[in-house]
C-alpha cells in the first residue's frame, strides 16, 4: 500500500478547475468531520447558542444553490470570530481539538470572501493534524524522532483522513457541469463527512 501524505493533498487542490466551489466544498467536508469536537465542547460548557452550526449548514446552502450573500459571510464571520474557543479551556472540557473544528469554519467563510484557495488547504490541514494529534496522544511515539515521525504518517488514522481528502478532491475534480450533478455531489459528500466523523473517532455523549 502506497504511503500518502499531506502535500499529495495539497498538490491535488492545485489541481481543481478554477472557481470557489469545488474548493470550498472540499474545505467544508474536512470542516464537517470536526464539527462533533465543536459539539462536544458546547454540551460539556452547557453553550446555549453558536453561531457555527448555523454557518457550517449556510456554507452547504450557498454550495448547492452555488451562490452566496456576501454580507451575511461577513456577519457570520465576525460572530464566529468573536466566540472561539479558548484552547485550554477546550482540552479541560475534554474535547481538545474544537478549536480546530471552528478555524476550518472560519476558513471556508474568509474562502467564500477572497476565493484564495490556501484558505481550502488550510481547512484541511486542520483535519489532518487532528488525526496526526490523535495518534501522538494514545501513542508513545516521540514526535522529534524521525522514525517515529514516519510511524505517524504510516498509522491507519493519518492514512485513513488522508484519503478521504484525496478522495474528494478526486469527485470534485471530475464532477460534471451540471447543477443537479454538482447538488447530489455536495448532498453526498457532506452526509459522507458526517458519517466520517462519527465512526472515525470516540467522541464523549
Amino acid at each position: 500500500m502506497i504511503t500518502k501524505c499531506f502535500d499529495d493533498v495539497v498538490q491535488e487542490v492545485t489541481r481543481l478547475p478554477s472557481g470557489l466551489w469545488r474548493r470550498l466544498a472540499f474545505a467544508a467536508a474536512c470542516a464537517e468531520r470536526l464539527i462533533p469536537f465543536y459539539l462536544c465542547y458546547t454540551k460539556q460548557l452547557n453553550i446555549s447558542f453558536t453561531p457555527y452550526f448555523s454557518a457550517l449548514d449556510y456554507i452547504w446552502n450557498c454550495l448547492r444553490a452555488m451562490k452566496c450573500d456576501e454580507l451575511e459571510v461577513r456577519r457570520l464571520s465576525i460572530e464566529c470570530e468573536r466566540v472561539l474557543p479558548n484552547e485550554d479551556d477546550a482540552w479541560k472540557a475534554g474535547c481538545p481539538y474544537a478549536d480546530d473544528a471552528t478555524a476550518a469554519i472560519l476558513y471556508c467563510l474568509r474562502l467564500i470572501l477572497t476565493g484564495d484557495q490556501q484558505e481550502a488547504i488550510w481547512a484541511a490541514k486542520r483535519a489532518y493534524e487532528v488525526a496526526d494529534n490523535f495518534v501522538m496522544s494514545h501513542s508513545d511515539y516521540d514526535i522529534d524522532s524521525p522514525d517515529d515521525e514516519l510511524k505517524i504518517l504510516h498509522h491507519p488514522v493519518v492514512q485513513k483522513e488522508i484519503t478521504r481528502q484525496l478522495f474528494d478532491l478526486y469527485q470534485l475534480q471530475r464532477v460534471s457541469a451540471e447543477l443537479s450533478d454538482w447538488q447530489r455531489l455536495c448532498n453526498d459528500i457532506r452526509r459522507n463527512a458526517k458519517s466520517d466523523a462519527i465512526t472515525f473517532f470516540n467522541f464523549p455523549s
